[in-house]
């Protein structure tokens, strides 16, 4: 099963992913979803024949953000706020757990974090 919870922004879920990281949870186990903001796509994202992307490093930049927050013991935790977004922005973290006590805890947590909106959605 898969427990689902909204927030505000990208940097957000990310954020709670940490926290669910640093709680014992797999990363491994997690995903964060969200709109592009961007009206180009990322470069690593498939792209159909003719059409192109931005060049660049993407993802360097957070990579070494947390690195060096990480050197001086410093960790950048947001929480949401009770709500998923604007418009068209928004990120869902998933959290694949292995049963139902599992999907306690990371809800329980999620709720700590002020996830908006929390499902758990079953395997078909």
């Amino acid at each position: 099963m898969q427990v689902l919870g909204t927030f505000q922004s990208r940097d957000v879920a990310d954020a709670v992913k940490d926290a669910l990281a640093d709680e014992g949870f797999d990363r491994a186990h997690m995903i964060v979803m969200s709109n592009r903001e961007a009206p180009e796509p990322p470069e690593a994202a498939v792209l159909e024949p003719g059409a192109q992307g931005e060049g660049g490093m993407t993802g360097i930049e957070e990579t070494v953000g947390k690195a060096v927050l990480n050197l001086f013991g410093k960790k950048n935790k947001l929480d949401g706020d009770g709500f998923e977004g604007e418009a068209k922005g928004g990120a869902l973290l998933g959290i694949t757990v292995a049963d139902q006590s599992e999907a306690d805890r990371v809800t329980a947590l999620l709720k700590r974090h002020f996830a908006s909106d929390i499902e758990i959605a079953q395997p078909d």
